[in-house]
């Protein structure tokens, strides 16, 4: 298996990194298996299960909502429908909780998504 990174190549040529690895010729066989390849500095984080990084909630005089899941990339953001706040507790389970980035959920018939 190859080192993700320079810092995790470092710790692998140390006494715990060789022992947890284990032994020299395991840390050979890391070294040859990364050999060529060009290694970030550190690893970057692990991205989230969804790229959303807000949700809104529109209020309409009906008693609906439109709920509007911004996402990184703008284009990729979601907006739908819901008939009450259990909906719009739904969406937000379905959609960032669950990592999902299509809406699960038809507009609502009715709904005045600019009011």
């Amino acid at each position: 298996m190859p080192f993700a990174s320079e810092a995790q190549r470092r710790w692998g040529h140390t006494k715990a990194g060789e022992k947890a690895l284990g032994g020299p010729a395991a840390v050979h066989e890391w070294d040859t298996a990364t050999e060529g390849k060009s290694l970030p500095e550190r690893k970057s984080m692990k991205t989230p299960k969804h790229s959303f990084h807000e949700t809104t909630i529109k209020h309409h005089h009906d008693g609906s909502r439109t709920v509007k899941h911004h996402h990184i990339d703008p284009a990729k953001s979601i907006e739908h429908a819901v008939p009450d706040l259990a909906g719009a507790q739904e969406s937000m389970e379905q959609h960032v909780a669950g990592g999902m980035e299509q809406p699960a959920a038809e507009p609502m018939a009715g709904a005045m998504p600019g009011a």
